[in-house]
């Protein structure tokens, strides 16, 4: 068997390179790497000491995020904590991860469960900080991303591209969630650029596509008739890319709700497991269901509008 520290080296490296080049098998993410790191580094966690078990689990934890699995890479991270401390990257994984949970209350803007999530993700970026071994400036401008009361957002903007000269690595990142806090705040042309920004850096990313079909759905419901063929080459898109993320069951399903809703729409209810989703949304013309189910490789989603219902599924 191969030693675990330098097993352990040699995936990251292969796992960072394909991070960087997101390679394509047809339309769809080539998910082949990251598999098969999560089988290695599966196979020897167990027997590993405590002084290696968490970088084994840490490796887990960032391919699980990087196919879109965030609930399996905190309960990796979960596993991974040891009584030391951690390197901040796993603070930082963590923060990412949690953030990425919270895309159905996103979606459909449940605001006590954003803001209790956007502590949770500040609580570890400032562990982070204090452990000092990823850049102050991201962490802080993360920190301020992931807070309500942070209202200039042109100013966060304007951070973000100074910081793009400063630490590029990090640029698709930020600009990714830049355009998730704008688009929480509805201001939907700057969430556009923000994401066109975020797949310049680094493209092929299931989350940064997903939210900009969000944006194009939007606009293309307030009235915009330019976004319509864009809304659907991206919800397209979105679903090719990674069909059995969270990320294509909320696109799929929230086009839906926006084809049959007129007007704002307000969340009555939300529910989600690690297997299904349910929202209730009042909208102008009646009150929407929402039933996603979700698995490794399969996505169905179920729009219900006063009896009648759309269904649509991914493989």
């Amino acid at each position: 068997a191969r030693p675990a520290a330098p097993l352990f080296e040699a995936e990251r490296a292969r796992l960072d390179a394909w991070d960087e080049r997101r390679p394509l098998l047809g339309e769809r993410l080539d998910f082949t790497i990251p598999e098969a790191m999560l089988e290695s580094v599966t196979a020897v966690a167990s027997g590993l000491p405590p002084s290696l078990a968490p970088r084994a689990h840490f490796l887990a934890a960032r391919a699980h995020a990087l196919c879109g699995r965030p609930r399996e890479a905190l309960r990796e991270l979960d596993t991974a904590a040891p009584s030391g401390p951690l390197p901040a990257e796993h603070a930082l994984e963590r923060a990412l991860a949690t953030w990425d949970l919270l895309l159905f209350e996103r979606a459909f803007r449940v605001r006590d469960r954003i803001e209790e999530g956007m502590r949770t993700c500040r609580e570890q970026l400032a562990i982070a900080t204090v452990l000092g071994d990823v850049p102050k400036e991201h962490l802080s401008w993360m920190r301020d991303a992931l807070s309500l009361e942070s209202g200039d957002l042109d100013a966060l903007s304007s951070r973000a591209r100074a910081l793009a000269e400063k630490d590029p690595e990090r640029t698709a990142v930020r600009e990714r969630l830049l355009g998730d806090r704008l688009l929480l705040e509805r201001d939907l042309a700057k969430a556009a650029l923000a994401y066109d920004a975020s797949l310049a850096a680094r493209d092929n990313v299931p989350q940064a596509v997903a939210g900009r079909c969000f944006v194009a759905l939007e606009l293309a419901r307030n009235g915009d008739a330019a976004e319509s063929e864009p809304a659907r080459a991206l919800l397209a898109r979105t679903l090719a890319l990674a069909p059995e993320a969270i990320e294509a069951t909320v696109a799929s399903g929230w086009s839906r709700l926006l084809a049959l809703s007129r007007g704002e729409l307000t969340t009555v209810s939300l529910e989600h497991s690690d297997h299904e989703a349910r929202a209730v949304c009042d909208a102008p013309n009646g009150r929407f269901q929402v039933r996603w189910a979700f698995s490794r490789g399969r996505t169905e989603v179920r729009v219900q509008l006063t009896g009648s219902s759309t269904k649509g599924d991914g493989k």
